[in-house]
């Protein structure tokens, strides 16, 4: 199963989607796991000034991939705060910013045995997740 990242989803809401990204995702579709902290990612996007023009599309468009993966989503369930706890210590005693929504989605994916699409692998590779790159796959 692999764990998808909020850059991979968003391909998707593109007029002119990368075709490497675009032919991945249908490759890869029975595999394919919506995390919750993606989610509120996307929310977060939709709910921002800049967002208001694409809104109604948006909206439309993140219901559709909650109804999709309504059977393969993923909660930040006590699994993935344990795994949490550890790599974002791991980060603060390497003395190094981290994302807390990208180590979040790594704890989950660690968690669960899963793997990470994202086209930001430096955010997660050394949380020491397998990480895929559609742009590159």
């Amino acid at each position: 199963m692999i764990l998808v990242d909020t850059n991979v989803w968003s391909e998707l809401t593109k007029s002119t989607k990368n075709p490497k990204v675009d032919g991945w995702l249908r490759t890869n579709q029975p595999d394919l796991v919506l995390s919750s902290i993606v989610i509120a990612e996307i929310r977060f996007g939709i709910e921002l000034p800049q967002g208001a023009s694409r809104r109604a599309a948006l909206e439309s468009w993140l219901a559709g991939l909650e109804s999709q993966f309504a059977d393969r989503m993923l909660s930040f369930d006590r699994a993935s705060a344990h795994v949490f706890g550890l790599i974002a210590a791991k980060r603060r005693a390497d003395l190094e910013e981290a994302k807390i929504l990208d180590m979040q989605i790594a704890a989950q994916a660690i968690a669960h045995g899963m793997d990470i699409a994202t086209r930001n692998v430096r955010d997660f590779e050394w949380t020491g997740v397998a990480v895929i790159d559609p742009w590159r796959a």
